[in-house]
């Protein structure tokens, strides 16, 4: 995803548009010699798979740019969502773990108890690398376990206690 403060101003612009640009208006540019690279997937995606598509269909580009901007506004849903969800359910924390009152996460939905997590994990910077979309699920499936990352959910009838194991 993008970092925050990051912007990109040229993402809806294909690559011929804003070299049209800069050449009407006699400006320079530098390419960056990694944008031939077929070693990475996005070049791959770029120069192999992108010409098929347009093929098939002249105005993927635009197509593709909709979608991205629809999956982040949901993804700020969600996300806003979350937060929303953990304020409800968040109790007093005993040392470095977490406890939420399981109510609240019962009558969400599973995509926002999932997110609530992920919010979790980054606010307490535990490793969220080894986490696979499956470990994502099951977390807002209220799944009790051990998690990558040696973080530990457990569950009770009234709580979700989540911690560091070990600590």
């Amino acid at each position: 995803g993008d970092r925050p403060g990051v912007l990109r101003p040229f993402l809806d612009l294909r690559k011929q548009e804003l070299i049209d640009f800069l050449t009407a208006r006699g400006q320079r540019w530098r390419e960056d010699s990694s944008n031939t690279a077929r070693r990475y997937t996005r070049n791959r995606l770029r120069h192999d798979v992108l010409p098929l598509l347009r093929q098939i269909n002249p105005h993927v580009d635009g197509a593709l740019g909709a979608l991205g901007q629809h999956a982040r506004e949901w993804q700020n849903l969600a996300g806003e969502l979350a937060v929303e969800l953990l304020t409800r359910s968040e109790r007093p924390r005993v040392g470095a773990t977490v406890v939420l009152a399981i109510s609240p996460l019962q009558t969400a939905r599973p995509l926002i108890v999932r997110e609530m997590f992920r919010t979790i994990w980054q606010r307490e910077g535990w490793p969220a690398g080894d986490m696979t979309a499956e470990h994502w699920q099951r977390l807002g499936r209220l799944e009790p376990g051990d998690y990558p990352g040696r973080v530990r959910m457990e569950r009770t009838p009234q709580v979700v206690r989540v911690e560091p194991r070990g600590a």
